[in-house]
């Protein structure tokens, strides 16, 4: 059996026997509960005053929809964990996901007889997904099934951390992608020697709930203001936020970060394939298709696939391609960067640079595929207190670069010290 049938097979047994247990204990969503998870979107994403009536209908049939499966989702992993216990883990569409309590169901279930799987190998692979250690897992005195969702406060979409250090937690570091979180961790290990870092795990599939995803990330879980340290998109999302919540944000270093008018950004994949081998250029084109192809199956596979093939592209000298993603994220790829794009060619960036009130400074490498003069200029035309460091050698990522990785550190420690000083003053 191929590792696609395997996964089909796990679906099939695992939903039936969900069904099941939802039916046996007759879960429903009650039109309160609906209710609540409809009203915390809201929160989120306001309704367009200006949208017809009919449109509104429809968004709000949507949305009661969506909450009606999310609720008795929630309720149907709620009373297996109550029940059977186990380890919790984070997922992009379930922040509290009791994969200890699967576990323990389906070991009684087949116990029970309920199914069975007689090929060794099948089964092997069937019980892999609830038996092997996720990335993910969740501290059991953060588990809380109490409301819907998992939404705190009601006020924005959870999300998730790693805290590097001792407190205060004073710096946070903003990974890309967007859908790539985990990479950011050489960076928060490396700082962590002097300050208290945190490391969000972001999962929100749209630019504004990114925005307030993080926000809430940081209001609940760093000392502020903060200093944020962004890369690629991460950079992007950190110049959102500190034009949006100034006061959240003492100062904004930005690596890598993407050209911030669209004019520039057209050169930007030509320059990766140029540097690519012949087959590796051919492979990334085919993996293009399969992502552009709306009825493609395997997406998540060839958007981490693609990834490796990019990180070489843009990686100068470097001294390892490995760069510790935890999880590809594709839906969230898209629809992020979907509004992401839509801002900047509407020139959402330029009107958001003058809002900033705090330091900012871009750090960027020569041999970085989003062209310098694409974030330089916009940069400092916009954005009143900003400067912008060029490193020789360098790619995408400076710390994974051998001849501008030192030089890369030693900018960013005294830029970090800097800010350290200014409150000590202050």
């Amino acid at each position: 059996m191929s590792d696609d049938d395997a996964r089909r097979l796990t679906g099939k047994i695992f939903g039936d026997l969900r069904q099941r247990y939802m039916d046996r204990h007759k879960i429903i969503a009650t039109p309160d509960e609906i209710q609540q998870f409809v009203d915390a979107m809201r929160r989120l994403s306001p309704t367009n005053d200006d949208a017809s009536e009919a449109r509104k209908k429809d968004d709000r049939r949507g949305d009661e929809a969506i909450g009606e499966q999310l609720v008795k989702g929630w309720k149907l992993d709620r009373m297996p964990y109550k029940e059977y216990g186990g380890t919790v883990i984070f997922q992009q569409g379930n922040p509290f996901e009791p994969v200890g309590a699967y576990r323990g169901f389906l070991e009684e279930m087949e116990k029970a007889k309920v199914f069975e799987i007689y090929d060794p190998d099948n089964r092997q692979k069937f019980w892999h997904y609830f038996v092997r250690q996720h990335p993910f897992q969740v501290p059991a005195k953060n588990i809380n099934f109490d409301n819907p969702c998992g939404c705190r406060r009601g006020d924005a979409l959870p999300g998730w951390l790693r805290q590097y250090g001792r407190p205060p937690f004073a710096v946070a570091v903003l990974h890309g992608g967007p859908g790539a979180p985990g990479y950011m961790a050489p960076v928060a290990r490396e700082l962590s020697a002097e300050w208290g870092v945190v490391e969000p795990l972001q999962a929100a599939d749209s630019l504004q709930r990114q925005v307030e995803e993080l926000r809430a990330i940081l209001v609940d879980n760093a000392s502020l203001p903060v200093v944020l340290v962004g890369s690629s998109w991460g950079a992007m999302l950190g110049f959102i936020l500190s034009a949006r919540h100034p006061e959240l944000v003492q100062k904004l270093v930005m690596v890598g970060c993407p050209v911030f008018e669209a004019r520039y950004a057209a050169q930007m994949q030509a320059i990766r394939f140029s540097r690519l081998a012949e087959d590796e250029a051919g492979e990334a084109r085919s993996l293009m298709e399969v992502l552009g192809d709306p009825v493609s199956k395997d997406k998540t596979r060839a958007f981490a696939r693609l990834g490796v093939l990019f990180t070489k592209a843009d990686a100068y000298d470097p001294l390892t391609l490995e760069i510790e993603v935890l999880e590809h994220q594709y839906d969230v790829y898209r629809r992020v960067w979907g509004d992401a794009s839509e801002l900047r060619r509407s020139g959402g960036f330029s009107d958001l640079g003058k809002q900033i009130r705090c330091p900012v400074v871009a750090i960027h490498g020569d041999h970085d595929p989003h062209l310098a003069e694409g974030v330089e200029g916009p940069l400092t035309s916009n954005v009143k207190n900003s400067r912008f460091i060029l490193l020789r050698n360098c790619g995408h990522l400076p710390w994974i670069e051998r001849q501008a990785k030192d030089r890369f550190y030693s900018i960013l420690r005294a830029e970090l010290r800097s800010s350290r000083n200014h409150n000590e003053q202050h």
